[in-house]
Protein backbone atom coordinates (compact mmCIF):
# COMPACT_ATOMS: atom_id res chain seq x y z
CA UNK A 1 0.00 0.00 0.00
CA UNK A 2 1.35 3.39 -1.01
CA UNK A 3 0.32 5.05 2.24
CA UNK A 4 2.37 2.62 4.33
CA UNK A 5 5.39 3.40 2.14
CA UNK A 6 4.77 7.10 2.82
CA UNK A 7 4.86 6.45 6.58
CA UNK A 8 8.01 4.36 6.26
CA UNK A 9 9.78 6.98 4.13
CA UNK A 10 8.87 9.75 6.58
CA UNK A 11 9.93 7.64 9.53
CA UNK A 12 6.68 8.59 11.25
CA UNK A 13 2.94 8.69 10.80
CA UNK A 14 2.09 11.98 9.13
CA UNK A 15 -1.08 14.02 9.04
CA UNK A 16 -1.09 13.92 5.22
CA UNK A 17 -0.67 10.15 5.26
CA UNK A 18 -3.60 9.79 7.64
CA UNK A 19 -5.74 11.99 5.41
CA UNK A 20 -4.84 9.76 2.46
CA UNK A 21 -5.56 6.64 4.51
CA UNK A 22 -8.96 7.96 5.54
CA UNK A 23 -9.76 8.72 1.91
CA UNK A 24 -8.73 5.20 0.88
CA UNK A 25 -10.92 3.74 3.61
CA UNK A 26 -13.90 5.79 2.49
CA UNK A 27 -13.34 4.87 -1.15
CA UNK A 28 -12.42 1.21 -0.93
CA UNK A 29 -12.37 0.30 2.76
CA UNK A 30 -13.34 -3.30 2.22
CA UNK A 31 -9.96 -3.81 0.51
CA UNK A 32 -7.94 -2.25 3.34
CA UNK A 33 -6.28 -4.81 5.60
CA UNK A 34 -6.68 -3.71 9.21
CA UNK A 35 -3.67 -5.78 10.22
CA UNK A 36 -1.49 -3.73 7.85
CA UNK A 37 -2.59 -0.28 9.01
CA UNK A 38 -3.34 -0.96 12.69
CA UNK A 39 0.17 -0.31 13.94
CA UNK A 40 0.27 3.05 12.14
CA UNK A 41 -3.04 4.08 13.64
CA UNK A 42 -1.69 3.20 17.09
CA UNK A 43 1.45 5.28 16.45
CA UNK A 44 -0.73 8.22 15.45
CA UNK A 45 -2.74 7.87 18.65
CA UNK A 46 0.44 7.77 20.72
CA UNK A 47 2.03 10.72 18.92
CA UNK A 48 0.18 13.30 21.02
CA UNK A 49 -0.04 15.47 17.89
CA UNK A 50 -3.56 16.85 18.11
CA UNK A 51 -4.51 16.57 14.43
CA UNK A 52 -2.97 13.12 14.02
CA UNK A 53 -4.85 11.77 17.02
CA UNK A 54 -8.13 13.21 15.69
CA UNK A 55 -7.60 11.60 12.30
CA UNK A 56 -6.61 8.29 13.90
CA UNK A 57 -9.76 8.26 16.04
CA UNK A 58 -11.86 8.96 12.94
CA UNK A 59 -10.10 6.20 11.04
CA UNK A 60 -10.86 3.75 13.85
CA UNK A 61 -14.50 4.71 13.62
CA UNK A 62 -14.55 4.34 9.83
CA UNK A 63 -12.78 0.98 9.91
CA UNK A 64 -15.11 -0.29 12.63
CA UNK A 65 -18.06 0.20 10.33
CA UNK A 66 -16.40 -1.88 7.62
CA UNK A 67 -14.23 -4.41 9.50
CA UNK A 68 -15.96 -4.66 12.87
CA UNK A 69 -14.81 -8.22 13.62
CA UNK A 70 -11.16 -7.50 12.73
CA UNK A 71 -11.07 -4.37 14.88
CA UNK A 72 -11.50 -6.50 17.99
CA UNK A 73 -7.90 -7.68 17.54
CA UNK A 74 -6.72 -4.10 18.09
CA UNK A 75 -8.85 -3.14 21.08
CA UNK A 76 -5.99 -3.76 23.50
CA UNK A 77 -3.86 -1.35 21.46
CA UNK A 78 -6.41 1.36 20.67
CA UNK A 79 -8.52 1.64 23.82
CA UNK A 80 -5.73 2.65 26.24
CA UNK A 81 -4.52 5.26 23.73
CA UNK A 82 -8.04 6.64 23.24
CA UNK A 83 -8.61 6.69 26.99
CA UNK A 84 -5.40 8.69 27.48
CA UNK A 85 -6.36 11.18 24.77
CA UNK A 86 -9.84 11.73 26.17
CA UNK A 87 -8.51 12.12 29.69
CA UNK A 88 -6.11 14.91 28.67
Amino acid sequence: MVIIRLFKQSGKVTENGLIALQGAIMGCGEHIEVTEVGQYIKHALESKENECTKFAAGIISDLSGIHFEKMADFLDDFVPCLHEILRD
